[in-house]
């Protein structure tokens, strides 16, 4: 886990460059939109009331996970809003002046949101009144999509997200599957839990193998007795179902048996002239 107080401001700086370097390798995407902030009494989490105007501004860090070559790290970034967002307020398509609303996340390993909200409230007319008017924490594992409602002391926080795995992405975000037909794999991807699917005529685990390679028959041994040689080839008929080779023997054997046979029906012609 990446903890911003363990490193200095150079090494932050160089994690984050690592990290946005490889967000292009993500699984999946959060889009996380903020949608209101309520806080009618102006009362802080110490039970305080802001007297007079108060300025409230917003701090939102974000927790993802990011995949460094096979290491999955925590990155750590924070957004922060020097605008005063009031007691009551509804966001659309910003957060403030600075940033997009909803916030997109990317991360690596199985789907996750995690951020906390804080609000810190300042007195106009006296600044060095400072309150902590809220603190917002949310962390969900497995879920593509929630809709939000935190309650911290007085003040209520809502909010939405949707997430969606990569291409190539499947179940959680964490099974990776990518379609072949080729010498490496005959397969597609089951569109719910990326399962792989071999196609018609393949098996195995990378279904990689041919249902036919071994339906192949044992050779069959023949001899040709014009020329005394012999030849074999492999049968295939489906009606074929002694596998044993024919040997030179059984060649013999079936000799004998054809010229019994010749010799019966020539015994038949002749005893037809009695």
């Amino acid at each position: 886990m990446l903890l911003m107080g363990q490193y200095s401001s150079n090494d932050i700086r160089t994690i984050s460059f690592v990290a946005l370097f490889y967000q292009v390798l993500s699984e999946g995407t959060v889009s996380l939109h903020i949608q209101s902030y309520n806080n009618p009494a102006s009362r802080s989490l110490e039970g305080d009331v802001c007297a007079g105007q108060c300025v409230n501004t917003f701090t939102i860090t974000l927790f993802t996970n990011i995949r460094v070559g096979g290491t999955v790290l925590e990155e750590v970034r924070r957004i922060q809003s020097n605008d005063d967002i009031g007691d009551m307020e509804s966001f659309s398509s910003t957060l403030g002046t600075q940033w997009d609303n909803p916030l997109l996340i990317n991360f690596a390993g199985k789907v996750r949101l995690k951020f906390t909200l804080s609000v810190i409230g300042v007195e106009k007319n006296y600044p060095n009144n400072e309150y902590a008017m809220a603190s917002f924490v949310y962390n969900q594992t497995g879920e593509f999509s929630n809709r939000i409602t935190l309650q911290s002391g007085s003040a209520t926080l809502t909010a939405s997200y949707n997430a969606s795995c990569a291409a190539d992405y499947y179940g959680t975000c964490e099974q990776m599957c990518v379609p072949r037909d080729s010498d490496a794999g005959h397969y597609t991807c089951n569109s719910s839990n990326g399962d792989k699917i071999c196609m018609d005529g393949w098996r195995g685990e990378e279904c990689e193998k041919a249902e036919n390679a071994e339906k192949s028959d044992r050779p069959i041994v023949t001899k040709n007795p014009a020329t005394n040689s012999e030849s074999s080839s492999k049968g295939g008929g489906g009606s074929n179902t002694d596998s044993s080779p024919i040997t030179e023997n059984d060649t013999e054997k079936t000799e004998v048996e054809l010229e019994a046979q010749d010799q019966r029906r020539h015994s038949m012609e002749d005893s037809s002239y009695l």
